[in-house]
C-alpha cells in the first residue's frame, strides 16, 4: 500500500463543505480527519468519484484513548477510529480518521458501501463498545452474549472467572526459569 498526500488533498477538496484536515501530514500514512456525523458522506464519496475509486476497504480499527493522571487514575479521552480504504488499480490508500466521544460512543455503519466492513464494524462493538447505527448486524463476534464489558477499553477490569471458569492461570514457566533456580 502505499498512501499518498496528494490523494488525502483531493479527497479534502471534494468534500467541503464537510469540516476536514489532513494530520500526520508529512508521515508515510497521512490521515484525512473528519467529524464522525460525516464518516457515511466521506467515505461515498472517496468509493463513488471518479477520480478517486476507492474501492477496497482495507481495515477499520478502533483504540480507547486516555490519559493517566500523576496518581494513576485512567481518564479516557473518547475513541479513536481509522478506516483504510484502497484502490485496486494502484493500490494507493487513504486513511480517514474519526474521533468519538467517551459517553455512548456510535457512528454511522458504512456495511451497506462495503460488506466487509460488518466483521470490522462487530469486532469494534465487541471490543470497545462502539455502537455501529444502522448496521445491518451488530452483534458481539468475538465474545459469548452474557459477556459484560468490552475488555480493549483501558478501563475493562477482568473478573477472575467467566461462568465457574478461571479467567487467569498460573505462570506455567515460573520453574524453569534461572531467576527462580
Amino acid at each position: 500500500m502505499k498512501y499518498s498526500i496528494d490523494i488525502c488533498e483531493k479527497l479534502v477538496q471534494l468534500v467541503s463543505p464537510v469540516s476536514a484536515e489532513i494530520i500526520q501530514r508529512e508521515s508515510k500514512m497521512p490521515i484525512v480527519k473528519i467529524s464522525a456525523q460525516e464518516v457515511r458522506k466521506v467515505i461515498q464519496i472517496a468509493v463513488s468519484n471518479p477520480g478517486l475509486k476507492f474501492n477496497f476497504l482495507n481495515n477499520i480499527s478502533g483504540t480507547h484513548l486516555t490519559e493517566i493522571s500523576e496518581e494513576g487514575d485512567i481518564k479516557s479521552r473518547g475513541f479513536a477510529l481509522l478506516y483504510v480504504l484502497s484502490r485496486s488499480d494502484d493500490f494507493s490508500s487513504v486513511v480517514i480518521g474519526v474521533d468519538l466521544p467517551d459517553l455512548n460512543p456510535s457512528v454511522d455503519s458504512i456495511d451497506d458501501i462495503f460488506g466487509s466492513a460488518n466483521w470490522f464494524e462487530r469486532e469494534i462493538y465487541d471490543l470497545l463498545g462502539v455502537v455501529f447505527n444502522n448496521s445491518c448486524d451488530l452483534r458481539r463476534i468475538m465474545l459469548p452474549d452474557d459477556w459484560v464489558g468490552h475488555p480493549l477499553r483501558k478501563d475493562f477490569q477482568e473478573k477472575s472467572s467467566y461462568n465457574g471458569i478461571p479467567t487467569t492461570r498460573e505462570d506455567e514457566l515460573a520453574a524453569v526459569r534461572v531467576d527462580n533456580l
